[in-house]
């Protein structure tokens, strides 16, 4: 009896341990940040535990972000029944403010607390800080460099909503990154009817955030508490020199006031409003002199390297070679590399493995060029070094970047073909038999001569002449494929058709799965990859633009020419604007098919 309390009484204890730790071990707090703030501006962070804290939540300092205010707090305690069983959830927070004072890359500040003896911590996170629009004019204006007022107060009465496109900077060289960030700030409720983005004519776009929610942030600017709404961040890159503009935000919204005397006498008025940004004026500068062959339009910090799978191989066996270029920059510009192989390699078109995230300093990551070479006769052979110019926006300068050689053994193969003789033979005494020779026939026999030769038969005449002109179109036709394989242009132009088609049987297939964001970019690759090719336009110097001005010169009709680029502005908007029904779907399909036959007709 004694015995069975002892292990009763051993099994509470052991369940209480476990349970008292599940409770300790459970417990964590969850931060909410935002990744990337401008400098002086007011942001939140959020911090959340599932316990009663006490009196002993605490918050570090950082250096660099100043604390603003006394923090919010609030709890919450909730209690669900299911299946039976009550389950109770209990949520306490605190909001902290806090305003950075300088640019830089910061760990948010550490909260703690003790419970049951136990200190935990929250989890570190960084925060980006950014260069402000004003920051940046005070210092292109020191420097002598074109300025633009950023004043986040609209022109006109009224300032209590207004649109803001924050630059990081406003003097940049071509292909160097530019943060943008476009933010709605209100102190008034208000409805959206409609919103149109700025017209970046002349970049290259990377988009890093677009939210399908709004949600509001408190910010303080010049005294006064707004709610922010962020709509927008991305990066752009430059494609050419000279003053772009980015145009003006636009939101068509319906700004909703408080009209009354009185609690009896209050009623909601609406107003309708179009707001509308400043715009913004972006000077971009021409590469500096130093440029070499080498440069191909590699802006950023980069090093580059290669190899191989193997270094030994038989001939007719395929080998896998692999340049990589990484760093932070415009890697998503960045085309392959200008590699003479051995002439007696076969080399084939690369495959682009990209492995980078787009920051608000521009691509940071790796792209790699992965070639399938086969060498065909056996020997020693070197794939040589590769050498890339980069200039760096930063000190102003052009760095050469190498990567080495590789030697490459190439031994006889199993398929290659062998050319052999023997000129010596034993020498041996030469035996005769009965069947090396046959004798004379001396028995009559019937001569007659032919009535007609076999040349002069129809048939063969016919097959003969027929002989003549295959191999005859055989020649014309391969100095055609000679000549189109030589000349890059022509087999693009030959291609574009073939690549559209295919990009739009994916199209097709990601509509039927509902996949509304690969079906837009299907559906844009189907166009732009069409016109690349048609048009020989290299996809760094893509723009709207561009494809007006070229098909312009092409005598393509206008009409084709403006539902066109307004295809590829409203694939580029439609995947991440709200969905759009089936028919507006088919109808982006069959619109872009036939703007690629009437192009197609008409060039």
């Amino acid at each position: 009896m004694n015995s069975f309390k002892t292990y009763v009484s051993r099994f509470v204890l052991l369940a209480t341990i476990l349970v008292c730790s599940a409770v300790v071990f459970a417990q964590s707090i969850t931060v909410k940040a935002p990744k990337v703030v401008e400098e002086g501006e007011y942001f939140h962070i959020t911090y959340s535990i599932n316990v009663r804290p006490g009196d002993n939540f605490k918050v570090s300092s950082v250096d660099g972000l100043q604390a603003s205010g006394r923090p919010q707090t609030s709890s919450s305690n909730s209690i669900q029944i299911i299946n039976g069983k009550t389950i109770s959830e209990y949520t306490y927070s605190e909001i902290h403010q806090f305003r950075p004072t300088r640019k830089g890359v910061f760990s948010i500040p550490i909260a703690s607390v003790v419970i049951n003896g136990k200190t935990i911590r929250s989890k570190s996170q960084e925060i980006e800080v950014v260069g402000s629009n004003s920051t940046a004019q005070r210092q292109q204006s020191a420097g002598g460099g074109a300025s633009q007022s950023q004043d986040p107060t609209p022109s006109g009465a009224g300032a209590d909503v207004f649109a803001r496109v924050y630059v990081n900077t406003q003097r940049v060289y071509i292909g160097e990154p530019i943060y943008v960030s476009i933010k709605l700030y209100t102190q008034k409720n208000f409805n959206i009817n409609s919103h149109t983005f700025p017209d970046y004519t002349g970049f290259y776009k990377k988009i890093i955030e677009q939210p399908q929610e709004l949600k509001f942030e408190r910010e303080v600017i010049d005294g006064k508490e707004y709610y922010s709404v962020l709509f927008q961040r991305l990066v752009l890159f430059p494609q050419k020199s000279g003053n772009l503009k980015i145009t003006p935000f636009k939101l068509d919204c319906n700004v909703i006031t408080q009209v009354g005397n009185s609690f009896w006498n209050m009623y909601n008025k609406q107003e309708r409003r179009v707001i509308e940004s400043k715009p913004v004026t972006i000077t971009v500068l021409p590469f500096p002199q130093g440029k070499t062959e080498a440069f191909t339009g590699a802006v950023g910090d980069f090093t580059i390297s290669s190899k191989t799978d193997v270094q030994s191989i038989p001939a007719n066996e395929a080998i896998t070679y692999r340049f990589t270029i990484q760093g932070i920059g415009n890697l998503a510009l960045l085309q392959k590399p200008t590699i003479e192989f051995p002439k007696d390699f076969e080399v084939y078109e690369p495959k682009i493995i990209d492995s980078y995230t787009t920051t608000t300093q521009g691509d940071k990551g790796s792209r790699t060029f992965e070639y399938v070479v086969i060498p065909r006769h056996e020997g020693e052979f070197s794939i040589p070094q590769v050498t890339m110019q980069v200039f760096n926006p930063h000190t102003k300068s052009y760095k050469t970047i190498t990567a080495q050689a590789i030697p490459i053994h190439v031994s006889k193969g199993s398929a290659t073909p062998t050319v052999s003789a023997n000129f010596g033979a034993n020498k041996e005494q030469i035996q005769y038999s009965a069947d090396d020779f046959r004798y004379i026939y001396t028995d009559d026999f019937d001569i007659h001569r032919i009535s007609s030769y076999l040349v002069a038969q129809p048939w063969f005449i016919g097959m003969y002449a027929i002989i003549i002109i295959a191999a005859a179109l055989y020649i014309i036709v391969a100095r055609k494929r000679i000549e189109l394989y030589s000349n890059t242009s022509l087999l693009r132009q030959k291609q574009a058709a073939k690549v559209s088609k295919t990009y739009l049987k994916q199209a097709r297939e990601f509509l039927n799965q509902g996949n509304d964001s690969a079906y837009y970019e299907a559906v844009s690759k189907a166009l732009l990859g069409y016109l690349s090719h048609k048009l020989t336009i290299p996809m760094m110097q893509f723009t709207t633009d561009t494809i007006a001005e070229t098909l312009q010169q092409k005598h393509v009709p206008s009409e084709i020419i403006t539902a066109c680029t307004h295809i590829v502005e409203q694939c580029e908007m439609a995947r991440y604007a709200p969905k759009q029904t089936i028919e507006g779907k088919e109808l982006l399909f069959t619109k872009t098919a036939e703007i690629i036959q009437g192009i197609e007709q008409n060039v």
